[in-house]
């Protein structure tokens, strides 16, 4: 095994730092390295990545990376492949962390190094141009795991505040105990005094985390641990966008970069970046037609008090018009059929609205349709991007039987609940009338009207 990591070390030191630096640049990427001091005298190097050909004053996204490697070997020029375009496209700026690696340096060395670069990160952020309200933080395999238990660690210690983690082929637990996973060298796996800021998967508490998107194979050796962790952060009443992507294996992105399927995973990846961070006007024009918004409209349950079907609308804002959707989970690939799609909705209309919903009495068929909506770049260029939306309808038995609704300042304005004969006195858009109408007539045909 050492003679293999070492190896492996030496085909990173084959290439010099002024040669990497140059290719970025010929890229359109400026790159300068930064040392961080860590505990005492010991320093770690970073590289901090940003698009040369922005000149914006305003601030800008930033992304804290962790390379992969197993956690044996690599540098802070590994794994760039997976946020180049992101910096090329949405002007991100990357801090690329070389932390210290094992087996030389084992846990929790690695791991307070990340810790520590995202400490600087965090406390630079004015200065490197961040805004503070767009900070996340990601990695690859190895370094998946190390964003994972720093965000953990963050939370716990109370003072970073980050927006999101991008978790690619994660590697997060040292037990081993999953069918696709496999063997590490370090003796203390599976034992008891292993920390979760070593194997996230660990954690007890995984709630109060920044939402992360969790991307693997199906023939992945972390895809059971990955899938476990995305349902416990769920279970903690976490959001959480999880893709499995069928046939593939560890790090196919890299390693199939043209095929198919790895396009779509890194446009799917791109997509959730954009929406994260808010710079969906900055997709290409390959990426916009990819938003996709699930929604639930929520009929009123009819009972001897309410004999004529009432819907749910809600404002997001005073200016815009009424939708009938009171939940959003954009994702490439949501399944309409997926059981845990139905709980996720009851959870978020009640987080959203304050109503206790007992139950989804019935459900319909999904509506799919396709909106536009103008941005402005940028540049100051106009641009459409489309959204497939699938509009889910319900019908929800409340325990208020005034459903009085609650609303969560950050989600919602204002909200009515109208009968099919109220329509046309809303703000509300003619396609949106005609969607609500359906939703009213199949909620006839099941006798609910």
């Amino acid at each position: 095994m050492r003679e293999f990591i070492t190896v492996v070390r030496n085909a990173y030191a084959v290439i010099p730092t002024e040669d990497i630096t140059a290719n970025l640049q010929h890229h359109g990427i400026n790159c300068r390295d930064e040392t961080i001091e860590v505990s005492g005298n010991t320093v770690v190097k970073i590289a901090i990545l940003s698009s040369s050909a922005s000149n914006s004053a305003s601030l800008r996204c930033g992304l804290v990376w962790y390379h992969g490697d197993g956690g044996v070997s690599g540098n802070r020029f590994g794994g760039l492949r997976y946020v180049t375009d992101l910096i090329q496209i949405f002007g991100i700026i990357v801090i690329s962390v070389e932390y210290r690696l094992a087996p030389e340096h084992p846990t929790p060395v690695p791991q307070d190094d990340c810790y520590a670069a995202l400490t600087w990160a965090a406390r630079s952020m004015y200065d490197l141009g961040i805004d503070p309200e767009r900070l996340m933080v990601g990695g690859s395999s190895a370094g998946a795991g190390l964003a994972a238990s720093v965000v953990l660690r963050a939370r716990d210690d109370g003072g970073i505040k980050l927006c999101g983690q991008l978790l690619i082929n994660p590697m997060l637990e040292d037990r081993n105990e999953t069918v696709p996973s496999y063997r590490c060298i370090d003796e203390r796996i599976g034992s008891a005094d292993v920390s979760p800021y070593v194997a996230p998967a660990r954690a007890k508490d995984l709630s109060s985390l920044p939402s992360p998107f969790i991307t693997v194979g199906s023939e992945e050796p972390f895809r059971d641990e990955a899938s476990i962790h995305a349902e416990r952060i769920r279970d903690s009443l976490g959001s959480v966008e999880i893709n499995i992507w069928n046939g593939a294996y560890h790090a196919f992105e890299n390693l199939a970069s043209q095929a198919e399927l790895s396009k779509l995973a890194v446009r799917t990846r791109r997509l959730w970046i954009a929406q994260t961070f808010g710079l969906e006007n900055r997709l290409r024009d390959d990426d916009q037609t990819m938003i996709q918004d699930v929604g639930a409209a929520v009929l009123r349950y009819v009972s001897a008090s309410h004999t004529i079907p009432s819907i749910l609308l809600l404002k997001r804002a005073a200016h815009e018009v009424y939708s009938p959707s009171v939940f959003e989970l954009p994702s490439r690939n949501v399944d309409p059929d997926d059981p845990t799609l139905k709980h996720a909705l009851v959870r978020e209309m009640q987080e959203e609205t304050d109503l206790e919903i007992n139950d989804i009495v019935a459900e319909s068929k999904p509506m799919i349709f396709t909106t536009e909506k103008a941005v402005v770049d940028n540049t100051g260029r106009e641009i459409l991007v489309s959204k497939s939306c699938i509009q889910l309808n319900y019908v929800v038995s409340v325990s208020d039987s005034d459903a009085h609704v609650k609303l969560s300042a950050e989600e919602h304005s204002e909200s009515t609940w109208a009968t099919e004969g109220e329509l046309d006195r809303l703000d509300i858009t003619s396609a949106m009338r005609t969607m609500i109408r359906e939703a009213f007539g199949w909620a006839v045909t099941q006798q609910l009207g």
